[in-house]
């Protein structure tokens, strides 16, 4: 679950980067391929890699961008110089980790543990393409969690928030472009 403390945590910090918070920084995709890019490349991104290479809003017809994505991540973080606490680059790897699953309707599609927590814990009003974070869980999370984190583990996620956030905006303007729900 620590993998789940790590996600809240990095979408919560690339929403409070800007203080007073704004109705516009609450706000995030609702569509978990988007997510994934924006994790991804902030990560790529913070540790001084090429943020960007592949984004979902370019590639979301190609059927295996999951995989191509996760593939794109392990490679660039096998060149990065910058490190991150090992427990949040084992948790960013465990999120991201794309297979190919069947589901008891014998539809196929790939999944991995970020897809998982995403759609079931963190957002579920799948209804629209944007979704606010309550702001309880924005206090919850800058009042106790990131405080009660080692030094290291808050640098990194609060890091990644700050690196994500330049991906979520322009994720969010194709969004409201493309988007009609």
């Amino acid at each position: 679950m620590a993998s789940m403390r790590t996600l809240r945590s990095v979408l919560v910090s690339s929403i409070i980067i800007e203080e007073p918070i704004k109705l516009e920084n609450v706000q995030l995709p609702s569509i978990k391929e988007f997510v994934m890019d924006e994790l991804i490349n902030g990560t790529l991104a913070y540790v001084g890699r090429n943020g960007g290479g592949v984004k979902y809003s370019r590639s979301r017809l190609d059927n295996m961008f999951e995989r191509k994505m996760a593939d794109y991540f392990e490679r660039e973080m096998t060149l990065a110089k910058k490190r991150l606490d090992p427990g949040i680059d084992a948790d960013i790897r465990e999120l991201v980790d794309t297979h190919w699953e069947s589901d008891c309707c014998g539809e196929s599609g790939p999944e991995n543990l970020l897809f998982s927590y995403f759609v079931n814990c963190i957002c579920t009003n799948l209804g629209r393409s944007t979704f606010e974070t309550p702001y309880s869980e924005i206090q919850n999370i800058r009042s106790k969690i990131l405080p009660s984190l080692p030094a290291a583990e808050r640098r990194d996620i609060e890091g990644i928030g700050t690196a994500m956030r330049p991906f979520i905006r322009e994720d969010l303007k194709f969004i409201w472009k493309t988007y009609h729900w």
